[in-house]
């Protein structure tokens, strides 16, 4: 009753079909572009299934994706040529891995997202990342793992937890803390050059090594709210 894209096998731009053979075709398969060579996609409302992988180590450059997508899944994205995507607020997960290695320097997330998993973002040459907007409440293990943001990012006062290596070996100098944070975990901000951490007072927990080798840091404010500060933590 449905028709599932198996493989995209050209190159350049490609607009998904809506019908195939007189039937609809709603799901882009596992792997539907792996390794693929097309630079540009344009995907339609009809499609309602998006297989894990999809664009995995593709020369995909832009994607444009239908209101009718509720989650990137995992990997979607990981180790292409992708530059620049725009997310419908029909979106409200990013899944593990899904950015990870693309070539994106810049993102936005909408007011719909509300789960980013792990490594998310990790070793892309992301300079700047606004999630501002979203309905998060944890930063995910590792997810802007080696990424440059050397323009910074914004967060969303929701968020009460940074797991580990979050933000490890970023470029960032400067770091605006949520006022609702409550933990910030293992070597969350490893490696980082932060010059001051000002710590907001909900804070509760901070880590072994959660600031291991800031090497730049010289300012330092705990609130009385915390009640854990673990070893090592602003060790180096």
């Amino acid at each position: 009753e449905t028709a599932t894209l198996l493989a995209g096998l050209g190159d350049g731009e490609l607009t998904v079909p809506q019908t195939f053979k007189g039937v609809p075709v709603t799901k882009l398969a596992y792997r539907a572009f792996y390794y693929g060579l097309y630079t540009s996609v344009t995907i339609g409302e009809n499609i309602v299934d998006f297989g894990e992988q999809l664009f995995y180590n593709s020369r995909i450059e832009r994607v444009s994706l239908p209101m009718s997508c509720r989650e990137i899944p995992d990997k979607a994205f990981y180790g292409s040529a992708l530059k620049s995507i725009d997310i419908p607020l029909s979106v409200t997960k990013i899944g593990e891995y899904a950015f990870s290695g693309a070539d994106l320097t810049e993102i936005t997330l909408p007011s719909s997202i509300v789960e980013v998993d792990r490594y998310a973002f990790s070793e892309t040459p992301l300079s700047f990342a606004d999630f501002s907007q979203t309905q998060l409440t944890m930063i995910a293990p590792a997810m802007f793992y080696h990424c440059p943001l050397t323009e910074g990012v914004q967060l969303p006062n929701t968020i009460t937890s940074i797991q580990s290596n979050a933000f490890a070996y970023t470029g960032l100098t400067s770091f605006v803390f949520p006022t609702q944070l409550q933990e910030i975990c293992g070597e969350a901000f490893r490696d980082v050059q932060l010059e001051s951490v000002n710590l907001p007072d909900q804070i509760k927990r901070i880590e072994l090594s959660a600031f291991l080798n800031n090497l730049a840091l010289t300012e330092l404010r705990l609130p009385d709210s915390c009640i854990n500060f673990y070893g090592e933590a602003i060790r180096g």
